[in-house]
């Protein structure tokens, strides 16, 4: 696989997972390996998004609007590119979150994999 065709479905991953959680009501933070968060408790797209794929390993924390933790998914790039969602919290909410996001991945798998 090309980087340009990775890069793109990293993007549309990472696209869709900020979406789902900003529709389901919750506010995310990002980490990208420094001291502390590079956005916290966000419910902005364009910063989510300006603040991610940025380094090789990133964070993403999921909270409810009264600030508790939901869960939070790591994402690793510069693979095969439907397999940027290396590991995530196993709840309900993140299954909600992530839904989306993993159906598109598993097409792109059986497309280009």
């Amino acid at each position: 696989m090309d980087n340009e065709l990775r890069v793109q479905i990293e993007r549309t991953i990472l696209c869709k997972i900020v979406d789902s959680a900003l529709r389901e009501g919750y506010l995310v933070s990002i980490s990208n390996g420094g001291d502390g968060m590079e956005v916290d408790k966000s419910s902005s797209p364009s910063e989510l998004l300006d603040h991610l794929h940025i380094c090789d390993v990133e964070h993403i924390y999921f909270h409810n609007q009264n600030g508790g933790y939901v869960g939070s998914v790591v994402m690793v790039y510069g693979n095969d590119g439907w397999d940027v969602v290396a590991d995530c919290t196993i709840n309900k909410e993140i299954d909600i979150i992530l839904a989306d996001a993993l159906g598109f991945a598993n097409r792109m798998e059986e497309e280009h994999g």
